[in-house]
């Protein structure tokens, strides 16, 4: 039988992200091994036993996702071990740290026939990325990918940045992990009785968010607009959890809108609060492409979303909605303004989106990985 590993710096990451992909190489006739820290992700990803239900081969690496931590030497070691254990016809690598570990431990294997693919899940280095993202992890990635034979972006801006600059064998673009269409657009919801619940009332304008309370995720500056714009009828409600949470909570009350912002904390029914929501409010400073952005698209509603890579991507300006620049709370506010006040805006937008997202299926994604792994991709 084939042997076949997936490995990330954390186990909720492949919980979370890489089941279908798992699906596939066992499809293909693969004995799927997984490595990861099992160790430092419940904060972030929730539950531990994500993958219970699969058969596959568990295997602990002390992954650190700190890049100059002493437990990524002890990694080092133990990836290394556990390819020169078993023969893999496919190692699949996701995260940036075990993405390089793994790739330069497997880098003597491609001449066996061992078949390499990383994922960047979104390049640490960008377009308006502080200079030391670009002195750590550019060359880093740079030399990594001559160990790697197929590389593989999730935006456009990091498919062009790659085909530019990176050395791996093939270079090809999959839109993230895709999105289940059907389960999205086939839930249905008693809307009153779900703001009930939540305690927000039936007309009022519901503005979400999904994401982890963190300063990437950038839940501040709407925090911030809302106060601004001063409007009884609007309420936000965050589904995440983070070590922001008590200063995001503090920060709302001192504004003194926090009985129109509601933390949800981590959730298990998104799915029918995206169907309760007016507007769909995404303010990331950095993305790859992002899963739940896709999965708001699915339910039909409009998005106000920070001009950045992958963002760009999904949400087109003025027909799916609205860009502003994460830092700036002005235009943040205008493009609230506009679509709280406009429903028939909304309704184009989230109609608009409903089609947009069906070039961002799962079906799409599983028939390109489907090449990758085959080594059919272009």
């Amino acid at each position: 039988m084939k042997k076949a590993l997936v490995t990330a710096s954390v186990w909720g990451f492949i919980g979370s992200f890489e089941k279908k992909d798992i699906q596939i190489l066992k499809s293909m006739g693969c004995q799927v091994y997984c490595a990861a820290n099992r160790f430092s992700d419940v904060e972030e990803f929730g539950d531990k036993g994500q993958l219970d239900d699969m058969d596959i081969v568990k295997c602990q690496i002390d992954y650190s996702r700190f890049p100059f931590s002493r437990k990524n030497f002890i990694a080092y070691k133990q990836i290394k071990q556990l390819l020169k254990e078993n023969k893999f016809d496919i190692i699949h690598c996701h995260t940036p740290i075990a993405g390089i570990l793994t790739r330069i431990a497997a880098r003597k294997y491609r001449k066996s026939g061992t078949k390499v693919i990383y994922t960047a899940h979104g390049f640490h280095f960008f377009g308006g990325s502080p200079k030391k993202n670009w002195l750590l992890y550019y060359p880093v990635e740079k030399l990594c990918s001559r160990f790697t034979d197929t590389l593989i972006t999730i935006n456009k801006e990091d498919y062009a940045l790659a085909r530019a600059e990176m050395k791996a064998e093939k270079i090809c673009y999959v839109p993230g992990i895709g999105v289940d269409i059907e389960k999205f657009s086939s839930v249905t919801i008693d809307k009153h009785l779900k703001r009930e619940e939540l305690g927000v009332p039936e007309k009022a304008v519901l503005l979400f968010s999904v994401g982890e309370l963190n300063v990437n995720k950038n839940h501040q500056t709407v925090i911030r607009a809302l106060a601004d714009i001063r409007n009884s009828n609007v309420y936000y409600m965050i589904a995440g959890s983070g070590d922001k949470s008590d200063e995001l909570k503090q920060l709302a009350k001192d504004l003194n809108i926090d009985d129109h912002v509601l933390f949800l904390g981590y959730r298990m029914d998104v799915a029918e609060l995206y169907r309760v929501s007016d507007i769909f409010v995404f303010p990331s400073y950095r993305e790859g492409l992002s899963v739940s952005l896709m999965e708001a698209m699915a339910c039909g509603l409009p998005v106000i979303c920070s001009k950045i890579r992958g963002n760009v991507d999904l949400i087109d300006e003025d027909t799916g909605g609205m860009h502003f620049v994460p830092s700036s709370c002005s235009e943040l506010e205008n493009a609230l303004c506009s679509l709280i006040n406009d429903e028939n805006k909304r309704m184009f937008m989230g109609s608009y989106n409903v089609e947009k997202i069906q070039g961002f299926s799962s079906s799409v994604v599983q028939s390109l990985m489907e090449k990758v792994y085959s080594g059919e991709e272009k």
